[in-house]
C-alpha cells in the first residue's frame, strides 16, 4: 500500500485510487478531505450536523477514481517544481508565522464576488506543509477562484531513509470546475475525468444557501472535534477513522493547515506542519496545468 501521498482529511475522494492502486483503505489515505472536491460518493451523513450560512469552513473531495500508473517509474524529471527525493530536507519545520489579523478568523463566503461557487475563504493562496514522524517531506498546495481550481504537489519519503514506512509519493493533482486530475511525477503520466462532484454540487438543492466548501464537509463522515488556534489561525478539527488507519485533520477557511496521520496496519504515523501560509498571491493560470512532455489520459473506467 502507498500511504498516503496527497492528503488532507481523505474522506471518499476518489483521487485515493490513483495514487494507492484501487485498494479500499484509499478512502482514508492519499488526497484529501481538502484537496479536490467532488467526492465519488456523496452519500454520507453531514459530519456533526453541521451546516453553512456563507461563513463556514469546509471539506474538498476529488472525483477521480483512477488506478495509479503501473509502468516501471523513471528517474525523477529535471525541471519539475517537485523536489527529487534525494533532495528532501528531513529537518524539523520552522514554526509558521503568526496569522494576519485580517484573515486569522475561520470563515468561508457564500459567493465569490463574480457569484460563483466558493471552496475556500480565501480567492487566491499557497500553503506549504512539511512532514514529520516516520514520513518527511513537503506538501504544496496552490489555488485561486476561491478553491475551484487547485494544484496540489507532494514529495514524501520512508524515513529513515530506506525503511518500510509506506511508500515514495511524488505526485500532483489539478482540479479544476471541469476535470480532476492526477500524475506521477516519476513517471510523467496520469488521468483525468470529469468533475462530477462539482456538477452535484450546482445540481443540490442546498446550493442556494451553502457554500461549496460546507457542502463537501456535510457529505465527509467526518467527526467534529473541539475547535482549536494554530498560529492564530482559526480552525476546525475533523477526524475519520477507517480500517486501522484514522486521519485528523485542522481546518482553516476550508484549507487543511495540519494534518496527523496514523495507521497501524502500516506502521505509518505522521504530521505535515504548516511552514507557508500565502493569501491572496498572484498565481498564473500555467499552474493547473501539467508541465510539458506529461501523458495524461482520459480515465474511462467506473
Amino acid at each position: 500500500m502507498n500511504v498516503p501521498a496527497v492528503s488532507g482529511l481523505p474522506f471518499h475522494s476518489d483521487q485515493h485510487d490513483m495514487s494507492l492502486h484501487g485498494s479500499a483503505r484509499a478512502c482514508l489515505a492519499a488526497f484529501s478531505l481538502l484537496v479536490a472536491f467532488g467526492c465519488g460518493d456523496s452519500r454520507h451523513a453531514p459530519a456533526g450536523g453541521h451546516s453553512d450560512s456563507g461563513a463556514t469552513s469546509s471539506s474538498t473531495l476529488n472525483d477521480s477514481a483512477s488506478p495509479a500508473p503501473t509502468t516501471t517509474p523513471a528517474p525523477l524529471p529535471g525541471g519539475d517544481s517537485l523536489m527529487a527525493a534525494s533532495k528532501i530536507d528531513t529537518s524539523a519545520p520552522t514554526p509558521l508565522a503568526p496569522a494576519p489579523r485580517a484573515i486569522a478568523s475561520d470563515t468561508i463566503p457564500l459567493k465569490a464576488p463574480d457569484g460563483g461557487p466558493t471552496r475556500y475563504g480565501i480567492a487566491t493562496g499557497r500553503v506549504v506543509l512539511r512532514f514529520t514522524g516516520n514520513r518527511r517531506g513537503e506538501r504544496r498546495l496552490t489555488f485561486d477562484h476561491y478553491g475551484v481550481r487547485e494544484r496540489k504537489e507532494e514529495n514524501v519519503i520512508p524515513y529513515p531513509l530506506g525503511s518500510a514506512n509506506g511508500a515514495i509519493n511524488n505526485v500532483v493533482s489539478i482540479v479544476t470546475d471541469s476535470l480532476n486530475s492526477y500524475a506521477d511525477v516519476r513517471t510523467r503520466m496520469g488521468w483525468q475525468r470529469p468533475n462530477l462532484g462539482f456538477k452535484r454540487y450546482l445540481a443540490a438543492p442546498e446550493a442556494p444557501t451553502t457554500s461549496l466548501g460546507a457542502y463537501l464537509l456535510n457529505q465527509s463522515g467526518a467527526e467534529r472535534l473541539p475547535d482549536t488556534v494554530i498560529a492564530g489561525y482559526h480552525c476546525k478539527v475533523l477526524r475519520k477513522s477507517s480500517g486501522g488507519m484514522t486521519v485528523t485533520n485542522w481546518v482553516w477557511r476550508g484549507i487543511t493547515i495540519r494534518e496527523h496521520l496514523v495507521s497501524t496496519e502500516d506502521k505509518v504515523e505522521y504530521i505535515a506542519e504548516p511552514v507557508e501560509i500565502s493569501a491572496n498571491i498572484d498565481v498564473p493560470a500555467s499552474t493547473f496545468e501539467f508541465p510539458k512532455g506529461y501523458r495524461i489520459s482520459d480515465y474511462t473506467g467506473k
